[in-house]
């Protein structure tokens, strides 16, 4: 019975949190991270900075992701995150001096670079948006785990390789060739997606969100390259390989801006609260909600139950969007629908801001409402006198048709006929 008690008590962000595999991965990534480091201390790395940056991906992905997952538990990104510093602590261990450990930090070279595009592409919600962006991401899982997979079994130079079946040197050459430029097209794609996201993205309150997907597009390309160069063995490829480590690096770090900018957003809700004091003007109010949700796109829509419909300001109908670009909030007031929030879908991932707003601007929204249901009102009254005076005029049409069309006729033929009946009689008056 406590237990149960217990449970009920739990919101659903907190059962989700006591359910979620995050923790645990991420506390196998730390430990992973831990291990690839003193793996390369054992055998004294002669590239220190490599580690380090190695390093520089893992930690800071574990991290981030854990906060992301802590604030919003229903979302994949920080499972995805969690997963991709997880990943990338693992191929450190090829830094180890022992089969298995090699083994397995081998198996995960190239692991991370996939995770970390469905990473990019799958923000902020940690769910793709399209059937062509799970295609993507498929084929990069597809050449970074099946093929590396195909590459450790043909064997190659490093004897420590526990899944080489048959040393065949020269098909491994052609395969990894395969991989490693089809990878680097894939990420190019990913770059042409990324791109296209932030042309719709292109709004002043958005800038932290206009950094994260510079950065993550600049990792990809990045990447690319640096595949580019590693399967035709350019020069420059160590160079490029630290700036690729580094860059992407940067991702988690720019996450964690945006997560500070939110906070700092929904502090301003108090100012909004001291603002609403001054009993704002419709247009006022809805300006004020735009500030303080810094999207100057903001609409404000109304409810009105008698009509059952929105309607904007002037009460004219509206109908609440629900597309990549803009969707809609909406806010009870005492369980009864007020108002509706139209705004940039990117603040769907501030729920608790939007809330905050919602119950801060609750009676200023509600006296809008009425002043909306007004001119709905008034709109309904001219449309009703308008209907009555076309129905009035259309009648009036009818009876001219029908006078026209009907007596009239009748009355030019009773008249004919008249005429030619006295035609007849003329000669005799007494009829």
């Amino acid at each position: 019975m406590a237990t149960t008690a217990m449970s009920s008590d739990l919101t659903g962000g907190d059962q989700r949190r006591l359910l979620s595999p995050v923790p645990l991965i991420a506390v196998l990534g730390l430990i992973a991270a831990a291990g690839s480091l003193a793996f390369a201390v054992e055998i004294r790395h002669p590239d220190p900075i490599q580690v380090f940056l190695l390093e520089w991906v893992s930690v800071p992905y574990i991290v981030a992701g854990v906060i992301a997952w802590w604030r919003r538990p229903e979302s994949r990104l920080g499972l995805l995150m969690v997963i991709g510093g997880c990943a990338s602590a693992f191929s450190g261990w090829q830094f180890s001096s022992r089969a298995f450990e090699y083994t397995l930090g081998a198996a995960f070279d190239i692991v991370p670079a996939a995770i970390f595009l469905h990473v990019f592409l799958a923000f902020p919600d940690g769910r793709l948006r399209s059937r062509f962006e799970r295609a993507l991401v498929a084929a990069a899982y597809f050449a970074s785990v099946g093929l590396q997979l195909v590459k450790l079994m043909l064997g190659g130079v490093e004897p420590r390789n526990l899944l080489e079946l048959s040393a065949q040197q020269s098909i491994v050459k052609h395969i990894e060739d395969v991989q490693l430029l089809s990878l680097s097209a894939l990420f190019l794609v990913g770059v042409g997606v990324l791109a296209t996201r932030r042309r719709r993205l292109a709004r002043p309150r958005r800038r932290l969100l206009v950094l994260l997907i510079d950065s993550f597009a600049l990792g990809l390309v990045m990447a690319a390259l640096l595949f580019v160069l590693a399967a035709y063995a350019l020069p420059g490829l160590f160079e490029v390989r630290r700036a690729t480590l580094f860059v992407i690096g940067l991702a988690p770090l720019a996450f964690l801006l945006g997560v500070l900018d939110a906070r700092l957003a929904r502090s301003a809700v108090g100012d909004l609260i001291l603002e609403l004091r001054t009993d704002l003007a419709p247009q006022a109010l809805r300006n004020a909600l735009a500030v303080t949700l810094r999207d100057p796109s903001l609409e404000l829509a109304y409810w009105l139950p008698d009509f059952e419909t929105y309607v904007d300001l002037e009460g004219q109908p509206v109908q609440l969007p629900n597309d990549d670009e803009r969707t809609a909030t909406t806010i009870d007031r005492n369980g009864v629908h007020v108002a509706a929030l139209i705004h940039d879908r990117a603040l769907d991932d501030e729920p608790e801001l939007l809330e905050a707003v919602g119950a801060a601007a609750g009676i200023s929204l509600e006296n809008a409402r009425l002043h909306a249901e007004l001119r709905a009102r008034v709109a309904e009254l001219r449309g009703s006198r308008a209907r009555v005076i076309e129905a009035g005029q259309k009648e009036r049409q009818r009876l001219e048709r029908d006078l026209h069309d009907g007596a009239q006729q009748r009355l030019i033929a009773l008249s004919l006929r008249l005429s030619l009946l006295e035609k007849r009689v003329a000669g005799a008056p007494e009829v």
